[in-house]
């Protein structure tokens, strides 16, 4: 925007040389606009960062960017801070109000320097293009496909809440999502897959000796595996006091030690 109303303004004015700093407060963007990096299809602000280098392209002056700490009001006085820090948190509020409006607003027009606008279902799709193409198309046949890709049968299949699935699903990074896909697909490096694979010729496990198989990894109980488990099992224990009520804390952490230990849950302790 700051760019694109500068454009305007020299234009009106007939200003042809000159030059102008833009303060930035992601340090990613800072690089892709004034810097090295190239924009990524992938990224959810791939059509911002389009549009922000065709206008700077674009422009009869030159441009300099100017990284900008964000949120530094969250530990300074107003008084205290620069112009920079100021105009930042200005900023920052017209984009979340303007954000707002678009959210509620129909699409308009193509603006000047937009990419072509890609649609599905009417809906228009941006951003991370090939993530949400693959989240829309797979969304219709997703529960039967993990039902295959789990082994689920049809009892377990139909007690999943499958949209709570799914948006636990897209709030996890894809290197969470890869892991537990091939957990729950016993897919993972596990010593019995690896002789499998013919990458290792023993199916023991390295800390205990025993068969390592998938489950293994959560019930191995030598001295190594039990520290880490000891460890973040009061991880999550400080994270469900801070996320959940005290009833479901005691449910979740009973699951999780019964099956580190191999028995039924306990269901007087939940």
């Amino acid at each position: 925007m700051a760019i694109t109303v500068t454009n305007e303004l020299c234009k009106k004015y007939n200003v042809t040389t000159g030059k102008c700093t833009l303060g930035v407060d992601n340090k990613g963007a800072l690089a892709t606009t004034f810097g090295w990096r190239r924009p990524n299809p992938r990224w959810a602000s791939y059509d911002l960062v389009g549009m922000i280098r065709y206008h700077k392209a674009k422009s009869p002056i030159s441009w300099a960017g100017k990284h900008v700490k964000g949120h530094q009001d969250d530990n300074a006085d107003l008084q205290d801070l620069d112009e920079w820090a100021l105009g930042n948190i200005a900023v920052d509020k017209e984009a979340d109000m303007e954000m707002n409006r678009f959210r509620e607003a129909e699409p308009g027009p193509m603006m000047e320097g937009e990419s072509w606008r890609l649609r599905m279902d009417d809906t228009p799709i941006a951003g991370n293009i090939e993530r949400t193409l693959k989240h829309r198309l797979g969304l219709k046949s997703m529960p039967t496909r993990w039902k295959t890709l789990l082994n689920l049968s049809d009892d377990q299949w139909r007690t999943i809440d499958w949209e709570v699935f799914t948006k636990t699903h897209d709030i996890l990074p894809d290197w969470k999502n890869i892991w537990m896909t091939k957990h729950n697909a016993r897919l993972g490096p596990v010593m019995t897959n690896m002789v499998r694979r013919r990458h290792a010729t023993d199916e023991g496990c390295p800390n205990c000796g025993m068969r390592e198989d998938t489950d293994h990894i959560f019930t191995c109980r030598s001295t190594v595996s039990e520290a880490i488990f000891r460890r973040q099992k009061e991880i999550l224990k400080l994270h469900l006091q801070d996320t959940t009520s005290k009833q479901m804390q005691l449910i979740i952490m009973e699951l999780v030690i019964s099956f580190h230990e191999a028995r039924e849950p306990n269901k007087n302790k939940s």
